[in-house]
Formats: C-alpha cells, sequence, structure tokens
C-alpha cells in the first residue's frame, strides 16, 4: 500500500480512538458538554458563543466587554490559544454550540494519534508498531485526566510528534530522507517551526510542558553526538517557530504581567508523585482494590497527577530498551520528562518527603526547584504535565519495542503472519482498558442541570433594560462557570466572569455586593438581576432567604436556580464596611469597604504575635508594617478612592513549606477590627518632580486636644526614589507667611509604582488664630525645591502646595 493512502486510512482507526477515550460521548454529544461537574468546558464553549456573537453584533472579538462589566476584560488569552476555539467556533456557525464544541474536541484527539502514529512510523516504518504508539499516546492516562477536567486546550497535543518528526529528520537530512518532512532541508525547516507553532495555539504553557523538553533532549542529543549542522538546523527551524508563536504567546504574557488577580502557581500541589508512574486510576474496575493509588492520587484525584505508565506499554519500552540501542535516546527524554513532572519537592504517597539530620528536617528538592526559577519557565504552575512528554516517549519505546518482538516472531517456523492481527488487537485492547482513568460517568455531564432551557433566564436576552448580570455565590468555582454558560442564554454582560482560571474583578466588589445584597450598591454596580445557584454552598437556604428578604421574590423559580430583578432604588449607596470577624491568620486577614467618592478613612485593630512582621496593603499596595511582638494596637488614616478597596494585614513571604517545628509560621490574632470615621478628601491629585504624586491630603483636628492638628499625606511615585536624596517638608506659617512649625523628613526609598500613608501631628497651642499648611520636597544636599507639575495651584509657583488655612 503507498504510504500516503496508509496514512489516510490510519485516520479511521485514530476517530476509533477518540470516541473509546470519550466514550459515552457520542451517545449524547448533541446534548451534553465533555468533562465532569467541575469541568473548564463550560469556560470555553462561553468564548465559542462570544466569538460567533461579537461578530454578528459587531463587537470586539478578542476583548471582553460582557465581563466585569462596566469596565470589560482583557480577552488576550483567546487570542494567544485559537485551538481552544477552533475549528468549534466555525462548527458553531452552522450547529448548536454543544455539538460543535465536542467536535471540536474529537477533532483534536484525533489529530494526536494520527501524529503519534506517523512519528511512529517514521521511526520504524513499521504499520502494527506505529499503530500501537499511536494508541498509547492517544489513550495515555494523563491526556485522560485532563480531558475529565474539559482542558480542551491541553489536550491539544499533535504538534508535539510533528515537532519530533522534523527536528529528527534535521538531525541528519542525508539518513532520515523519507523520514520526516518531504522537500529538503528548508522546507523541513519551515514546516518544524509550523509544528513548533502548532503546539502552542491550545495553550500556551506546551512551550514549556511540551516543546522546551523536546527541544532539549534534541540538543543535547546532538551535543553529545557533536552533531553541529543537526543542531544548527534545529535551532534555527525552532527560532522561526519560536518567533511566530511569539505573535501569540506576547500578549497573553503582558496581560498576565498586569493582572491584579492571585497567585494561582500550584509548583507543589500539582506535581506528579514519585511513585505515580505506577498508580493506575482507583476509579478502573481493574485497580479498584489498590489502595496504594488512592494514596498516591490523593486529592489530584485522576486529573494533574494522573501519570500511570501501564504494565503492557512498559514491558514493551524495556524490550526496546534492552535490545534496540536506537531507541534508548527516547527512554533519556522519558526520564528526563519524569524527573521534571515530580516538581520542585518530591513527594511520595501524596505527602512531601523530607530528611533529618541532627533532628533538622528538610524537604528533598529536585531540578525543577531550580529550572522552575528561570525566566519563562517560571510561568509554568503544575509539573505534573510534563507527563505529556512521559507519554509520547513511552509510546515510541513501545513502538520500537512492538516492532523489535514481531520481527523475531517473524523468524520462526511456527509462527503465520496471520497471529499478528489477533496479537495486535489484544494488545490495544489490553492498553486501552488498563488506561482507562474514569468509569462512573465523568466524561460528559449534563447542562440542563443549570437550567439551559429556563425560558425566564434567556428572556432577558430581548430586555435591553438589563445592563449586568450577578451570579451568587460570586465565590464559588462552579457557580461562575455556570454562569459563564448561562450568558450563551441571557446575552447579558456579567459583573465578574472571567477568560481564564478566575475573576481579576475586585473581590472586595463581589463580596460587598453579595454579602449587603444593598439594591442602592446593585444598582450602581450595573447589576440589574441576580441569579443565585441553589445547589452551590447554599444548602440550608441562608443566601437564598436573605435574597428574597432584600430583592423579594424571584422572577424565576426552578430547582436549582433562583433569579430576581433588582427593585430601584430610594437613595444613594452610602460609605459601607464589611464587619471583621476577630481571627488568627499566618498569611492574610481582610476588610473590605466601599466608599462612596474620595476620602479618608480610620482603619483599627489590634494585634498579638511573637516577634512577627505584619504589613498593611490597601489593594494589595503596601503602605505601613510594623513589628509586632506581644500587643501592637494599629491606629491608621488612610486614603481610599471612591469605589470598593480591600483593606489587608500580611505576614511578608506567608508561610513556606517547612518540616523544623521551629520554623513553622507562627500566627498573629487580630481583634476588634474596623473601618470607620469616613471623610471626604481634598480634590484632584498633584504633581511635583521625580514622579511624585500627593494623591490627597487631609488636616483634621486630634481628639486628645482643640489645640492639635494631624496632617495627613498620600503619597505616590511613579519613579524609584533613593533614600538620602529627597526630602518632604512641611510649613506652617501664619497669615503674614511668618514661619511657625516646619516639619522636615527623608520618607525613605521607593520603587516606582510604591504607595505610602504620611502623617504627622502638630501642636499649635501657642499658635496665632490663623495659620496655613505647605507642602513640597526638596532635594538634599543641594536644598532645591522640586517643582509642582500640576498648574493653577495655590503656591506651585514657588514650589509647594498650600493645602488649606486653618481657622482657630
Amino acid at each position: 500500500m503507498p504510504p500516503t493512502r496508509q496514512h489516510l486510512l490510519v485516520f479511521p482507526y485514530c476517530i476509533l480512538l477518540a470516541l473509546v477515550v470519550t466514550y459515552p460521548l457520542i451517545t449524547v454529544i448533541h446534548s451534553e458538554y465533555l468533562g465532569d461537574r467541575t469541568t473548564d468546558s463550560y469556560e470555553y464553549a462561553r468564548h465559542i458563543w462570544w466569538i460567533n456573537y461579537a461578530l454578528d453584533n459587531g463587537l470586539p472579538v478578542i476583548d471582553q466587554p460582557y465581563l466585569g462589566y462596566p469596565d470589560g476584560l482583557d480577552g488576550a488569552w483567546i487570542w494567544g490559544n485559537p485551538f481552544q476555539s477552533f475549528p468549534a467556533v466555525v462548527f458553531a456557525r452552522f450547529m448548536p454550540l454543544v455539538l460543535a464544541f465536542n467536535l471540536s474536541v474529537l477533532v483534536h484527539l484525533t489529530l494526536n494519534g494520527w501524529a503519534a502514529y506517523w512519528l511512529a512510523w517514521r521511526l520504524t516504518r513499521h504499520l502494527p508498531a506505529a499503530l500501537l504508539g499511536g494508541t498509547i499516546f492517544a489513550l495515555y492516562p494523563t491526556l485522560q485526566g485532563h480531558l475529565i477536567a474539559g482542558h480542551v486546550g491541553l489536550v491539544t497535543l499533535w504538534g508535539l510528534p510533528l515537532y519530533a518528526v522534523g527536528l529528527l529528520a534535521l538531525a541528519s537530512p542525508v539518513s532520515q530522507r523519507g523520514r520526516g518532512f518531504r522537500g529538503g532541508v528548508a522546507p523541513t525547516v519551515i514546516l518544524t517551526a509550523l509544528a513548533l507553532l502548532a503546539s502552542v495555539l491550545g495553550n500556551n504553557v506546551l512551550l514549556i510542558y511540551g516543546v522546551f523538553p523536546i527541544a532539549a533532549w534534541y540538543g543535547l542529543t546532538c551535543l553529545f553526538s557533536r552533531n553541529w549542522g543537526g543542531l544548527w538546523r534545529g535551532i534555527i527551524a525552532s527560532a522561526i517557530g519560536g518567533a511566530l508563536a511569539l505573535i501569540f504567546i506576547l500578549p497573553v504574557a503582558l496581560e498576565q504581567t498586569r493582572s491584579n488577580g492571585a497567585d494561582t502557581r500550584g509548583d507543589l500541589n500539582y506535581s506528579a508523585d514519585l511513585l505515580a508512574f505506577a498508580a493506575p486510576s482507583f476509579y478502573n474496575p481493574l485497580f479498584s482494590d489498590l489502595e496504594y493509588s488512592r494514596r498516591i492520587l490523593g486529592e489530584i484525584d485522576n486529573i494533574e497527577g494522573t501519570a500511570y505508565i501501564g504494565v503492557i506499554a512498559a514491558l514493551l519500552a524495556l524490550v526496546a530498551v534492552w535490545h534496540v540501542p536506537k531507541a534508548r535516546r527516547w527512554f533519556y527524554l522519558a526520564l528526563g520528562a519524569w524527573v521534571l513532572s515530580l516538581g520542585a519537592i518530591l513527594k511520595i504517597n501524596d505527602e512531601f518527603a523530607h530528611l533529618s539530620f541532627d533532628n533538622y528536617w528538610t524537604a528533598i528538592p529536585l531540578p525543577w526547584a531550580l529550572l522552575g526559577e528561570l525566566p519563562v519557565l517560571d510561568i509554568a504552575r503544575t509539573a505534573g504535565r510534563f507527563n505529556y512528554i512521559v507519554g509520547l516517549a513511552l509510546a515510541m519505546l513501545a513502538t520500537y519495542g512492538w516492532a523489535w518482538i514481531i520481527t523475531r516472531l517473524r523468524g520462526r517456523s511456527w509462527f503465520s503472519v496471520g497471529y499478528i492481527v489477533p496479537l495486535q488487537l489484544m494488545l490495544i485492547v489490553g492498553i486501552a482498558f488498563e488506561y482507562q482513568v474514569s468509569w462512573r460517568g465523568w466524561m460528559p455531564y449534563t447542562p440542563h442541570a443549570i437550567d439551559l432551557q429556563a425560558i425566564e433566564i434567556s428572556q432577558l436576552s430581548n430586555d435591553p433594560s438589563v445592563r449586568a448580570v450577578f451570579n451568587i455565590p460570586h465565590y464559588h468555582p462552579i457557580v461562575a462557570k455556570d454562569g459563564l454558560l448561562l450568558q450563551t442564554r441571557h446575552h447579558k454582560p456579567l459583573i465578574a466572569g472571567y477568560v481564564t482560571r478566575q475573576t481579576p474583578v475586585s473581590t472586595a466588589k463581589l463580596v460587598l455586593l453579595q454579602t449587603t445584597l444593598d439594591p442602592a450598591l446593585l444598582y450602581e454596580a450595573g447589576a440589574d438581576v441576580v441569579i443565585l445557584s441553589r445547589e452551590w454552598d447554599d444548602p440550608e437556604g441562608v443566601l437564598e432567604a436573605f435574597a428574597r428578604q432584600q430583592l423579594g421574590e424571584p422572577f424565576h423559580d426552578s430547582a436549582r436556580l433562583l433569579a430576581w430583578r433588582v427593585p430601584p432604588p430610594t437613595e444613594a449607596p452610602a460609605f459601607t464596611v464589611i464587619p471583621a470577624a476577630d481571627e488568627r491568620f499566618t498569611e492574610r486577614a481582610r476588610l473590605f469597604l466601599y466608599a462612596p467618592q474620595d476620602g479618608w478613612l480610620t482603619y483599627q485593630t489590634a494585634l498579638t504575635g511573637a516577634q512577627q512582621p505584619v504589613t498593611l496593603a490597601l489593594d494589595g499596595q503596601t503602605i505601613q508594617t510594623w513589628f509586632v511582638d506581644g500587643l501592637q494596637t494599629v491606629d491608621e488614616r488612610v486614603a481610599v478612592t471612591a469605589g470598593y478597596h480591600e483593606l489587608s494585614l500580611h505576614i511578608p513571604g506567608g508561610c513556606p513549606v517547612s518540616f523544623t517545628p521551629a520554623l513553622i509560621c507562627t500566627s498573629v490574632e487580630m481583634r476588634g477590627t474596623q473601618a470607620l470615621d469616613y471623610t471626604p478628601s481634598q480634590p484632584a491629585p498633584i504633581s511635583f518632580g521625580n514622579g511624585i504624586t500627593l494623591q490627597a491630603s487631609e488636616i483634621r483636628r486630634t481628639p486628645n486636644g482643640a489645640s492639635a492638628v494631624q496632617i495627613n499625606l498620600a503619597w505616590a511615585f511613579d519613579e524609584a526614589i533613593p533614600a538620602d536624596r529627597l526630602v518632604r517638608f512641611v510649613h506652617i506659617l501664619d497669615a503674614d507667611g511668618q514661619p511657625i512649625s516646619q516639619h522636615d523628613s527623608g520618607l525613605g526609598a521607593f520603587a516606582a509604582g510604591d504607595v505610602t500613608f504620611d502623617s504627622l501631628t502638630v501642636d499649635l497651642t501657642d499658635a496665632p488664630d490663623d495659620v496655613r499648611v505647605y507642602v513640597g520636597w526638596y532635594t538634599y544636599p543641594e536644598i532645591a525645591r522640586l517643582p509642582v507639575l500640576t498648574p493653577n495651584v495655590l503656591g506651585g509657583q514657588d514650589g509647594w502646595v498650600q493645602l488649606n488655612a486653618i481657622a482657630r
């Protein structure tokens, strides 16, 4: 059979593999989404819907004005990972969204099997062995785990085998002729570059989990064999592919650096266990009684930690390593990727392993502890995903092993060629059975479970008075996913929502909106409809009862969803604070507030700890630091802008993993925390030279005496400020301009982007009745005032700013 026809005829077999690995999806492909109940499929389906909706309605396709209302969200992730939406976005033009989504997944899974088959064929020229290699990669448990989670982009892996095909062809164009891409060196370089590009378009992090280990393995192989020509050809192809990939990766990287969302790295939790390679799924009936599998997989639950290599594939790989010298390079790739998959710290039985030296306990660091801190590589948060490459290398080893066995069997007098087919089928069925991760109906789940057919909710799409929808409980990840899919029916913006992982919308805003369900706050935020999910985190109906109290009777009431129209408010929203409960914290304690306009407030709390530094931050920006040793009373004046804010206490550095009791974090106790005494601030920020801005100022009487005043200043720094070069001054003059009091102070060193609050108390007992306060900066030792850059500011022409007059 001509090779081209043979390769095309392998496609139906790869389609069958895709149907097997997703079964019973094919039986419900028109109505249910691939993935378990916590799946990411909903968010990807929503993004597919959005692209077509935006095209049809003249809206931005990449930017997301319908998420994070009213500001919108950056949609760079959709641009940077197009295979998460393609070809589904094309299918969805002429078929239901759920069918388009599922068919798109099947297309990518089919290509996975076929690309691995083609790589195996190019290596061995052995059809049965190549089919077996493609089967192993297509059904590999790591891939199945990510299917369960609906990680559509992360299972789009077909570019990696093609990238390996191209590199191996470039290693020696003469000896590899016919074993790579056709047409000579230059076309092979271009096609290899395109294969690298395809490898990262499903999910940019595959640059690290897939491309990086393959490229490093190829480079080291060329170095050890002194194949300088192959090394340079590989570098050129990879550089071209990398440059093309930057078109998609850079916007995502820039968006991630701008994001102020929480750190979601999982270097430790989502690394593979040392014994995971021998831990099959405990949902597989063949292995359900294996207690050690449950210990090893633990909370990972067959998703990020799944790394089972299988008995059949392992035996075939051993045959290859023992008998086929050229197969051993794939063993080195599998070994290297497996070590990286273990993450930064060794885990055994889902617990961090440790050593003891003279009663000092320490974790066991691994290579990823160093590599994972290098630029670019440091964005990786789930080291277990290196098992993709373990699966690819294992598939190639098994290919070599099975090819060697068949070749030896054919030399036996008693062996007939007809035996190959039943042996091949037995191996494939055995691999498929022992690789099966889910046997409890996880693969599909019903979208009707979140009432997608609810007529009242769907009719919101025809109501122009509805500005946005607020889904509660806002903090529940499944409610957030359900809300994204519901948007495909009601077509209204969401107060929260996200493009990937979690919403970047202010936590303070979401907490205050849900905790108060105040119609004034909801209306001000644009939330005209509130949808409550009954099935998540409200088993006793507490949130439902509160919503009924605040919003009245819902217009939609079903088993899983309740929906209210927000009643018109009777007054404007007022200053609102969520009371902070007394608590012990080892990392962070938070307080949330809403300010109707720019102003100042007093933050009070009492801290008790033992030799522990604690910082106070406003929306993540540190504004004050204390060293708590015993009882520390905090009474801090804080400037806030109009809107939602989070005031938080942090223990710098948090709590590192430690096995030594003496190094375990000690907690700090917080009591009586409150934000009060809110007053409007002076208008408009004022800019000085050297990138210094007076964001807000306040002069207020102190409670301990009528003759004392407190001067509060909020500074922001757009440029780095050295500690010994600039001095802040506050001068108090009488009505005739004669000095009464002067306070000069170096506030310390600041980095670009820092903020600080500056407060001083001045006793005016002996001062005249009418005094004025001036503030500014000067350089030291030159004693030259920084210019005031904001025009038309009282005193600005003289290099200082008059805050106000104090009449007593």
